[in-house]
């Protein structure tokens, strides 16, 4: 059980089965698929970025993984907008991420949530920060603007709780979950006073999590 499984079958239980119990893949992506293709060249990029490779290992990683426009209405997400939009974020967290001790990158471990019933995670990131203790980070791309509205579908939210748990059986205490959020979009003009064309910005977001919080997950 893991957090995708489940909205999944939320979602669509028919989808749930073909891609679940009957283990079926698609033969070719579509158009509609854009954003979460880019995303995950994206996720897999940062993996290389945090495992210390060269800037240019990491870009080779994004193409291979997003080498082609999956819909060419969308100007945001294009391959050569994926390789500036590494460019900047490295240049951007250069200094904060030198305080990151990296004690995992893309972990997939489980942790049994009641006897015979265990939970699988897929961290994307696990840092210590000095004198704060253990964090998990997770990435996530977005169109949607940075605001409030954005940040309230973290409170609550299954995935982050079963994150926190799982790291606080595993190293005995958790001080938070990292959102680390990046957020792409394209203007066709200039509005109020920002530049026409491709467009990003950065921002991470902390939740916490309460015993009882958990506990209710759990149940």
């Amino acid at each position: 059980m893991d957090f995708t499984r489940l909205s999944c079958f939320q979602c669509c239980p028919k989808r749930f089965q073909n891609r679940y119990v009957d283990n079926l893949a698609k033969i070719k992506e579509e158009v509609y698929e854009a954003p979460k293709k880019f995303g995950e060249a994206i996720h897999l990029a940062l993996a290389r970025h945090y495992q210390g490779h060269h800037p240019e290992e990491v870009s080779r990683t994004f193409l291979e993984a997003y080498p082609d426009v999956l819909d060419p209405n969308d100007l945001a997400r294009t391959p050569v907008n994926g390789l500036f939009l590494l460019k900047q974020y490295q240049d951007y967290y250069a200094l904060q991420d030198t305080q990151w001790q990296i004690k995992g990158i893309e972990i997939v471990d489980k942790v049994e949530i009641a006897p015979g019933v265990e939970w699988e995670v897929k961290l994307d990131l696990i840092v210590e920060i000095k004198d704060t203790g253990i964090w998990g980070v997770d990435h996530k791309t977005t169109a949607k603007p940075f605001n409030e509205q954005y940040w309230r579908q973290y409170e609550p939210n299954s995935q982050l709780s079963g994150y926190t748990y799982y790291l606080q059986q595993k190293y005995g205490q958790c001080s938070g979950m990292i959102i680390n959020g990046i957020q792409v979009g394209y203007r066709k003009r200039a509005y109020k006073g920002e530049d026409a064309g491709f467009h990003w910005s950065f921002q991470r977001q902390i939740f916490n999590r309460t015993s009882r919080q958990l506990e209710d997950w759990k149940q």
